[in-house]
C-alpha cells in the first residue's frame, strides 16, 4: 500500500466518523414506540435501521472523500462502533446488577449485521459518486 492510498483511506476514515458525530446531533425521528419494538421479542429493530442508514450515509461521505475503494475500512469502523457501543451499554448494565455482555451483544446483534451491511453498500455508493466526479472532471478538462 503506497503513502497517498494510505493518506486517502485515512481522510475517508476521519469523513467518516465526523460524519458519524453530525448525525448523532440530529434529533431522532423514531417515535417512542417504535424504539421500544423489538423483533421476534429480542432484537431493536427500527434502531438497527436507523443505525443502518446513519453508516450508509457515513460511508458514502467518508469514500467519497477517499475516492479509494473503501469498503473494508468502513466496514471495520462500522464493527468498532458496534463493539463500542456494546461496551457503552453494558457498563450502563453493569451498574444495575445486569452485567452480561453476550446478552447485551445478542440483543444489538441486529445492529452489527445492518451497520455493517449499510456501511459497505455507503462505500460502495460513495466511491462511485467520486467516480463520476472525476470523470466528469476529466471531460471538461479536455
Amino acid at each position: 500500500m503506497n503513502g497517498a492510498r494510505l493518506k486517502r483511506i485515512s481522510i475517508g476514515c476521519v469523513a467518516f466518523i465526523a460524519a458519524l458525530l453530525v448525525l448523532d446531533l440530529v434529533p431522532s425521528f423514531l417515535p417512542l414506540s417504535a424504539i421500544e419494538y423489538r423483533l421476534f421479542g429480542y432484537f431493536y429493530f427500527w434502531l438497527a435501521v436507523k443505525a443502518a442508514l446513519a453508516m450508509f450515509v457515513a460511508a458514502s461521505i467518508g469514500a467519497y472523500f477517499a475516492q479509494v475503494d473503501f469498503v473494508g475500512p468502513s466496514v471495520l469502523l462500522a464493527a468498532a462502533v458496534w463493539a463500542f457501543t456494546i461496551y457503552f451499554l453494558n457498563s450502563i448494565a453493569a451498574v444495575a446488577g445486569q452485567d452480561d455482555i453476550l446478552a447485551v451483544a445478542g440483543i444489538n446483534f441486529l445492529g452489527l449485521l445492518f451497520g455493517v451491511g449499510g456501511s459497505a453498500i455507503g462505500a460502495i455508493v460513495g466511491r462511485s459518486f467520486a467516480r463520476q466526479k472525476s470523470e466528469d472532471n476529466a471531460v471538461g478538462a479536455t
